[in-house]
């Protein structure tokens, strides 16, 4: 209008205030967006748009903003708004780079908003650019197609059906960055010490040390995402770890587990580190396929669940120390460390009335021996599991083993 009506173009004038007005509002309704969306406080979408926009604020201040500070053909407001435009800028910028690194983008409104954004920082930096070009005065016309596509693409994200998504809390953040999240901080985790080499060849002191000020916290920030990076991986790896060693159906330890603590509980009772003996219990649920034949296996696995639940507990109040395993199928096994064989044969036995739906089981008890292998403790408990089914089923089989137990003769 100062151009066009007026004839003049002063700097500062009356309509920079309603363009300077313009960027709070927008980093407040900004902000308003991400924290209504990001309700489990997003620390890794935010180091990664921090560090975009550190690295784009090294390259505003190199090269538009430690100039128009050092203006002194100027007035002192006029190097201030000058230094607001381009540092608003750099804002917009961050509110781009947090809404891409999150997921506004996905929805049809979030992507037009960023699109619309964009379009303004385009803009701006074209108009910028006419200034140091020396062509302002002139009124590029082509300047102004940015800012309208800008009032045109928030005007249409308004219009969106899934623009009350877009402030609604956002489904589960992902660790993985993809391609574009990977491109964006590269580039700028790069632009401090680029521009920290450029501004070394121009021996401008005061940009290199703004464009340092600038690699040392995009170091800082890199290290804090590696540490969330860090952090992640090993979260992952112990659910892993607990997923691996655990039955997803009842939650008991699994076959892998019980092999692995057997042979601890082997060996530590051979150094006598858990009263000199071990005992182990085979343990089979009766008629369970004629039970999932009768029934359906949807059934079948909510009695395995239950009996799993209801004997672990059982056998938490009865033996301590002792480890119910899920087997395979309907075969469970358990560890009873410190307790002999006929004393476990009891223990288990106890079980038999907390068995769910009206159920038995059959089961069978050896003791570990000095000089058995793991393998064959469990051979013998087996055995006697035959042995129970074949004697009617819902009994305890135990015998005295052989040879001495390990609580007769430690080596």
């Amino acid at each position: 209008m100062n151009i066009l009506v007026f004839d003049k173009e002063p700097f500062p004038s009356w309509t920079d205030a309603f363009f300077l007005l313009a960027y709070p509002a927008m980093m407040a309704a900004a902000i308003v967006v991400v924290r209504r969306r990001d309700v489990r406080r997003d620390v890794a979408a935010l180091i990664d748009a921090s560090m975009i926009t550190v690295g784009l604020g090294v390259v505003a201040y190199t090269f538009v903003i430690a100039d128009a500070v050092a203006d002194d053909s100027v007035g002192r407001l006029a190097r201030v708004v000058g230094v607001v435009y381009p540092l608003s800028d750099v804002l917009v910028a961050g509110v781009v780079a947090r809404l891409l690194v999150g997921s506004a983008a996905k929805t049809r409104a979030g992507l037009l908003l960023v699109s619309a954004l964009g379009s303004l920082l385009v803009a701006d930096v074209a108009f910028l650019a006419s200034i140091y070009a020396g062509v302002a005065g002139n009124y590029d016309q082509w300047i102004d197609a940015p800012y309208m596509m800008f009032f045109l693409l928030t005007g249409l994200s308004l219009q969106q059906t899934d623009i009350v998504s877009l402030v609604g809390p956002s489904g589960p953040s992902t660790d993985r960055l993809g391609l574009l999240r990977t491109v964006s901080l590269g580039t700028g985790a790069l632009l401090a010490p680029l521009t920290l080499m450029v501004g070394s060849v121009a021996g401008d002191v005061a940009k290199v040390r703004g464009a340092a000020v600038g690699a040392v916290l995009l170091f800082l920030l890199a290290m804090a995402r590696m540490s969330l990076l860090m952090g992640a991986i090993e979260t992952k790896r112990l659910l892993l770890e607990v997923l691996a060693r655990t039955d997803a159906l009842t939650g008991l330890p699994n076959r892998r587990t019980f092999d692995f603590e057997f042979d601890r509980a082997v060996e530590a009772a051979r150094a006598d580190l858990l009263l000199g003996c071990v005992s182990v219990a085979m343990i089979d649920l009766d008629h369970f396929k004629a039970f999932n034949d009768t029934y359906g296996h949807a059934a079948g696995d909510q009695l395995l669940h239950q009996a799993a639940a209801a004997w672990a507990q059982e056998l938490h109040e009865s033996a301590p120390g002792a480890m119910l395993a899920r087997y395979g199928g309907e075969e469970f096994a358990a560890i009873l460390p410190g307790i002999e064989e006929a004393a476990a044969a009891a223990v288990v036995a106890r079980l038999l009335p907390s068995t769910p739906q009206g159920q038995s089981f059959s089961a069978g008890i050896a003791q570990a021996r000095l000089d058995e292998a793991p393998s064959g403790v469990l051979a013998r408990a087996d055995q006697r599991l035959y042995q129970a089914k074949a004697g009617g089923r819902g009994v305890v089989v135990a015998g005295v083993p052989p040879g001495p137990p390990v609580s007769a003769a430690i080596p």
